[in-house]
């Protein structure tokens, strides 16, 4: 007997079992959505020239890196400033205990030192388009030649890059 009411009771848990599983299910769905933006960040590398001569008349050149990563698919450009200059075609960097003296130099966007590289204009920047991963654009730089009354001492001028999307 004990063998026939479980047996009874094992076979009724299984019909109510089976019956909820295969009951018709109430649906609905939901939508899951992102949306990615452009965003970009800049890594600007010092830019030195090292000794310059002003006797020997020559122009000294160098070079430096500024790396952008950039959303995928996002473009941009990159701008230069004028430093304390204020004028991005005719940069000058200050004598660090002189004031007045001055040592001219340019930003260029080429190998060729022939494109400046400004920020004010778009024509003067240099632009890109995000791939994800960081990208670098060389900075070239000339202290021009000929100075010959530059003061003897350390110049500087501080340039910001700033990266447009």
């Amino acid at each position: 007997m004990n063998l026939f009411r479980t047996t009874l009771g094992a076979a009724v848990a299984a019909c109510c079992c089976a019956s909820l599983a295969q009951a018709n299910p109430v649906t609905d769905t939901f939508d899951v959505t992102a949306t990615v933006v452009a965003a970009c960040i800049v890594d600007a590398g010092d830019l030195s020239f090292g000794n310059y001569n002003p006797v020997a008349g020559t122009a000294v050149d160098a070079s430096s890196t500024i790396s952008v990563t950039c959303t995928n698919g996002s473009g941009y450009s990159i701008g230069l400033s004028a430093g304390a200059s204020a004028d991005e075609g005719a940069r000058a960097m200050a004598h660090a205990s002189e004031p007045g003296e001055s040592l001219a130099y340019g930003l260029f966007k080429d190998i060729g030192l022939t494109e400046n590289w400004g920020g004010i204009d778009l024509a003067d920047r240099v632009t890109g388009t995000g791939t994800g991963t960081s990208q670098d654009h060389t900075v070239y730089g000339r202290v021009f030649a000929s100075q010959s009354t530059a003061f003897v001492g350390s110049y500087a001028d501080t340039i910001t890059a700033s990266v447009y999307f």
